[in-house]
């Protein structure tokens, strides 16, 4: 199953690559040959996996079908949990949509859902978990290449979806936040981006906008905020050790982990959301 899954993440990978570079050197108004491109490559991608897999082409269907739904009790109630919160954010994007204004308490509402769908895969499918993952980070890149160059129709429609939920560190012409989210990388490292953007961000974002009096200097974050970071992620941190990855827990350590994430959240004006996941993964 492990060679399965990781030639499927080898193709994705050499795919969107390959249909970045096409993209990049592509004028915009060339939008049709690009959709043209875009569903050659993955006709094309399905041919070599089905060669490298020695399976038949039409076979390739129902072995992805397959690997999804093994028909396992515990693969169903995952994948029904995972629809359940895919259908939140969802549901929540039309909210936000029709009252045509989102907060800081709006956009973290995806953290927490990618968070609940990250936590409960890498501990029931750690495999599925990670073969999902890299299928995700590149259906966001793929999404965000198109929105970004401009590829119609689709871009039409993921610019009314996603610009609403912009914030200072994405821009119009570049929005990385949901990649970031993803590309996060247990033990509690794995862990990592659950706890300090999922967790931690999301209630520093949250409290520094209704209780936050005082900023760091030359930056919209507070001080309010950094302490509800720390806390959050040096809580669940304890929770997740003990209830998920049952090891040994040096609390000392996750304290110095969670004030250092903490501080750097507060003091990094952008990418954040990648680099304190990094450094938390190193220490962790």
């Amino acid at each position: 199953m492990y060679e399965l899954d990781r030639k499927i993440v080898q193709l994705s990978l050499c795919s969107t690559a390959l249909f970045i570079l096409i993209a990049f050197k592509c004028p915009k108004q060339y939008s049709k040959f690009l959709n043209f491109i875009f569903v050659f490559i993955i006709f094309i991608s399905l041919i070599i996996l089905s060669w490298r897999i020695e399976k038949s082409f039409s076979s390739i269907p129902f072995i992805l079908i397959e690997r999804i739904f093994n028909g396992t009790s515990q693969r169903i109630c995952l994948l029904l949990f995972w629809s359940i919160c895919v259908l939140a954010s969802l549901t929540f994007s039309l909210i936000v949509k029709l009252r045509s204004r989102s907060s800081t308490v709006h956009r973290k509402f995806f953290h927490l859902t990618v968070s609940l769908i990250c936590v409960t895969g890498i501990k029931y499918d750690f495999q599925l978990t990670w073969l999902s993952a890299w299928i995700v980070l590149n259906i966001f890149i793929i999404t965000e290449l198109i929105r970004s160059k401009d590829i119609r129709p689709l871009s039409v429609f993921l610019n009314n979806w996603l610009l609403i939920f912009l914030d200072e560190q994405d821009s119009v012409y570049l929005i990385l936040t949901p990649i970031y989210l993803i590309l996060d990388p247990p033990e509690l490292y794995h862990f990592a981006g659950v706890l300090t953007v999922g967790i931690g961000d999301s209630m520093a974002s949250i409290v520094g906008t209704i209780m936050g009096y005082h900023y760091w200097p030359d930056s919209r974050k507070t001080i309010e905020g950094s302490i509800a970071f720390i806390l959050s992620q040096f809580v669940f941190s304890l929770l997740f050790g003990f209830i998920l990855v049952s090891s040994s827990i040096d609390i000392i350590k996750i304290l110095f982990i969670s004030v250092l994430c903490g501080i750097l959240e507060g003091l990094i004006k952008r990418g954040d959301n990648i680099i304190v996941p990094f450094i938390a993964y190193l220490l962790f």
